[in-house]
C-alpha cells in the first residue's frame, strides 16, 4: 500500500477518486501533476461531509476539488508532523508481530515488561536489523542501551563470548538480557555471562584485582 506521505509533493494537486482503481492502496494514481488519493483508509470522516454536500448539489464540483486539494495538502503535513514515515510504519509492523506471538511467547512476555522508552529502542534496533538483513550484529548496541556499560570479550580458545555486566543480577536485568540474546545474539555462537565481578584474565594485569574478579 502507498500512503499519502510517501508521494507528497507540495507542487501537485490531490483529489478524491470517483471510483477505486486500487482497492488496497491509499494512493490510487500518481500521474503528472495530479495525485488521486482514496480517503477510505484513514480520512473518511474528514471527507464524508464534503462528498455529501457535493452529491446533494450544495456546492459544485470545482469548489469540491479545490477543498479536496487543500485538505490533502494539510493532511500530508499532519502525516509528516506525526511521524508517519516508513521507519515508524515498519516499527509498528514489527511490534504487531511481537504482540501476536510471531517472535515467540517468551519474547512477547518480556517485551510487555519493558518501559515505553525501552520498547521504542528495541523496535528501532529490530528495524535496523531487518533493513540490514541480519548482515550486521546489533547485540552490543542493544546490551549498552538496556544494561548500560558492559564489556564483551571473545575467548578464541573455546570460541565463545564473555560478557561482563557490572550490576548485581536481578530478575529484571536478566529478563532484559534474555530478550536481547533471543533477538540479537548469533545462535551459532556461545556466550558466558559474568555479573557484578569483572573477569580476570591471567597475564593481563589491568584485569586482575584481588577479591574483585572471577579468574578465567
Amino acid at each position: 500500500m502507498k500512503y499519502l506521505w510517501q508521494v507528497y509533493d507540495e507542487t501537485k494537486r490531490y483529489n478524491v477518486p470517483k471510483q477505486l482503481a486500487e482497492p488496497y492502496s491509499e494512493v490510487q494514481e500518481d500521474n503528472g501533476n495530479c495525485v488521486v488519493v482514496s480517503p477510505l483508509f484513514r480520512f473518511e470522516p474528514v471527507f464524508s461531509a464534503l462528498l455529501k454536500a457535493w452529491q446533494d448539489e450544495i456546492i459544485d464540483e470545482k469548489v469540491v476539488k479545490e477543498i479536496e486539494n487543500i485538505l490533502y495538502h494539510y493532511l500530508a503535513y499532519l502525516d509528516y508532523m506525526a511521524g508517519m514515515r516508513f521507519c515508524l510504519l515498519m516499527e509498528r509492523g514489527i511490534e504487531q508481530e511481537i504482540l501476536q506471538g510471531h517472535w515467540g511467547i517468551n519474547v512477547r512476555k518480556m517485551y510487555l515488561l519493558l518501559t515505553e522508552t525501552e520498547k521504542k529502542q528495541l523496535l528501532n534496533l529490530l528495524r535496523k536489523k531487518r533493513i540490514m538483513r541480519n548482515k550486521k550484529s546489533f547485540f552490543c548496541e542493544a546490551v549498552t542501551n538496556f544494561l548500560g556499560y558492559t564489556q564483551l570479550y571473545y575467548y578464541g580458545y573455546e570460541r565463545k563470548f564473555l560478557l561482563y555486566i557490572p550490576h548485581i543480577k536481578t530478575s529484571e536485568m536478566e529478563n532484559k538480557l534474555n530478550l536481547i540474546r533471543d533477538l540479537f545474539f548469533d545462535v551459532t555462537a556461545g556466550i558466558e555471562i559474568f555479573w557484578d565481578q569483572h573477569i580476570g584474565f591471567i597475564g593481563q594485569e589491568q584485569t586482575m584485582k584481588i577479591d574483585q574478579v572471577i579468574i578465567y
